[in-house]
């Protein structure tokens, strides 16, 4: 078998792209893949003779691009001279947040006055006087901070000491700021003085807003400040939208425009503690609050992006594609899986030369393994099906059971139902079920011939399983339906060919754990055995305790006195203990279970025991107990399944007989 990593590397023209993994830091200044330059062009002129104030939404799903662009508008309208200490030389001033970074160990108000400080510190310009006014900012914000907090927390602040833009405001203390004369600090005041170091900055008269001519008449100065806000939607959605909510009065600056990178997904999530989910009925409340803050909502062009030079270079420079090859069967692939979404399409070739450099995709099968790696990073809950059963035109309702997808027996036809059925059961892949199933469908076209399905997939599924978030189930989160569901299962087919005469077995449905019903008896007794799975994470272990149901009560007075032995014999039990026993012991010794009551080599010793110690006064035998440990993988061995079958069916036997004695 030959694969690409064997082939001689190509080399491409763009040799900034000769590496093993391409970079996901947002891209500056280059727009030929992230943004088309007419959108950037009409964004750059629009800002230029934009009144003010202004605020523009970015939008944009996870890795469309927003920071990309944002970059890109930065360094066109901002641009800074490095000779001069990175003085501003455009149009305007700019100056980044990051609040993501602000966020970090703070509580949304804290985090917004830090920002805050941020613009007094980048707004004030460096001589004496705006010395005495960053001083004033200083006590104003600190009051502003300890009045604002104390309203929203109700609670007592002693000192007003917070970090705003670099200075501590050490000396702004309780008592200070209540004692002070001018005890109203407003919003409004502390936006007022923002615009006197804003016009200040800007070279502009503090009545008439126009321009100060300088000494030198050389100089130019900037017509504007561009705010941008980035990594709003890092944030935890609620978080966010607080953080847009404690700033808004702050965006209506003059002669300010705010950029920000927002995804309108994460306002609504953020705005569900207040208007409960989205639906048609309040929509128009989630986006009042949007457009109260957003004059102008601009939509990265995703759909408008043209990878298709991008793509065929990437794949061309890690050896994946040679020069001659066709490119447009991966370009289709790419359609309907990734898009057009920067970061994905970059996860997706460097996983590709990830594959490449350990030699995992057989040359010949390029394309389909590129499929498979597509649906892997793009919808990875399909992909966990196919890493379960790689022949998946034997998915029936039996596998769709193991693997916790609701669907009935009756509304299974072939495959496809279930495909659709475990699509459905999310939003994205339900929106995108049509290319889940054409990918599908490609598979099986590009099958070699001569091969099937699931010998052709089982090799491709080993080889990009080290590249996947969820390579195998023991590193799964764990799903603890699931793993049952998947037990019931391979349990009761073990039970079917190990007894097939036994029609008196049903799995516990919706008990929280899992098990067995054995029958009822005439009296509407249920016996049965039940599981009860514990996962501990940081061994990645499961204990599962199997509670069987062997309690016999001394029913008849002249009992009382009597030993084990002899309540056996007397009630005709002992053979069917004895069989009973012989399977819990065998178990035992070959260290499939062990007992959770004491280290015993057998049922029957534990009972003597239990006897001995006076803890069986009013029973002959009680209910056993056993526990199985190991990953969540090696519950999927066939030993275990077979184990338990025994179990039940041991357990069946000895209740079946015990019920027919009248004990």
């Amino acid at each position: 078998m030959t694969t690409f990593a064997d082939n001689q590397a190509y080399e491409p023209q763009n040799r900034l792209l000769m590496a093993t993994s391409l970079s996901d830091n947002p891209e500056t200044g280059k727009t030929d893949f992230v943004v088309t330059e007419r959108y950037v062009t009409g964004l750059v002129n629009f800002i230029k003779d934009s009144a003010t104030p202004l605020t523009i939404a970015l939008q944009g799903e996870w890795g469309s691009g927003k920071t990309s662009l944002m970059n890109t508008l930065y360094e066109k309208l901002c641009p800074q001279d490095k000779d001069k200490k990175n003085k501003f030389t455009g149009e305007f001033i700019g100056i980044t947040i990051n609040t993501w970074e602000y966020s970090m160990l703070a509580t949304p108000e804290v985090t917004v006055f830090n920002i805050l400080g941020r613009l007094v510190k980048e707004l004030s310009p460096e001589d004496s006087k705006a010395k005495r006014k960053w001083n004033k900012f200083r006590k104003n914000i600190g009051g502003f901070i300890y009045r604002f907090g104390r309203d929203l927390t109700k609670s007592a602040v002693n000192t007003a000491t917070f970090n705003v833009g670099g200075a501590v405001i050490e000396s702004v203390t309780r008592s200070e700021i209540e004692n002070d004369e001018n005890d109203d600090v407003s919003l409004s005041e502390l936006r007022e003085a923002l615009e006197v170091a804003i016009k200040e900055r800007l070279g502009l008269d503090s009545k008439d807003d126009k321009k100060v001519s300088k000494k030198d008449g050389n100089e130019q100065t900037p017509k504007g400040i561009i705010i941008f806000v980035d990594d709003l939607d890092r944030l935890n959605p609620p978080v966010a939208v607080q953080i847009l909510e404690l700033l808004k009065n702050v965006f209506t600056l003059k002669h300010c425009i705010f950029v920000l990178a927002i995804d309108y997904d994460v306002v609504v999530k953020g705005l569900e503690p207040k208007f409960g989910k989205l639906t048609a009925k309040n929509e128009r409340e989630f986006r009042s609050f949007f457009d109260k803050i957003i004059q102008v909502p601009f939509s990265i062009p995703v759909n408008n992006y043209q990878p298709q030079d991008f793509v065929k270079e990437s794949l061309q420079s890690i050896g994946y594609l040679n020069k001659n090859d066709d490119e447009k069967p991966y370009l289709d692939v790419i359609k309907k899986s990734v898009g057009n979404n920067p970061r994905s399409l970059k996860r997706l070739i460097n996983t590709l030369s990830l594959l490449k450099c350990i030699k995992s995709v057989d040359d010949d099968n390029k394309l389909l393994n590129f499929i498979i790696v597509a649906i892997q990073i793009c919808y990875p809950r399909v992909y966990s099906l196919l890493v379960d059963k790689p022949d998946f035109e034997k998915w029936d309702y039996k596998f769709a059971v193991r693997e916790g997808i609701a669907i009935n027996e009756d509304d299974i036809s072939d495959w496809e139902d279930v495909l659709k059925v475990a699509c459905s059961a999310d939003v994205y892949l339900t929106r995108r079920y049509d290319d889940i199933q054409a990918l599908f469908a490609d598979i099986k076209n590009e099958l070699p011939k001569g091969k099937s399905i699931g010998e052709t997939l089982q090799g491709i599924m080993e080889s990009t399983s080290v590249t996947g978030v969820k390579a195998d189930t023991g590193n799964e989160a764990f799903d603890k339906k699931r793993f049952i569901s998947k037990l019931h299962e391979r349990v009761r087919q073990s039970i079917n060919q190990k007894r097939p005469d036994i029609d008196e077995i049903t799995p516990k449905n919706n008990t929280g754990n899992g098990g067995f019903n054995l029958f009822t008896d005439e009296e509407g007794r249920k016996y049965g055995v039940k599981f009860v799975p514990s996962y501990n994470q940081d061994k990645d272990e499961v204990k599962m305790a199997v509670e069987m149901s062997t309690r016999i009560t001394r029913s008849m007075p002249e009992m009382k006195d009597l030993e084990l032995e002899d309540m056996l014999m007397q009630t005709g039990m002992k053979n069917d203990l004895s069989k009973f026993n012989y399977v819990v012991m065998r178990l035992l010794k070959d260290g499939l279970i062990t007992s959770k009551n004491g280290n015993y080599g057998s049922y029957e010793q534990e009972l003597k025991d239990m006897h001995k110690q006076g803890h069986m006064s009013g029973d002959i035998t009680h209910d056993a107990e056993y526990q199985i440990s190991g990953s969540p993988k090696y519950f999927e061995d066939e030993k275990v399944a077979n184990a338990l079958a025994d179990l039940i069916i041991a357990n069946y036997d000895f209740r079946k007989a015990t019920t027919a004695l009248n004990i």
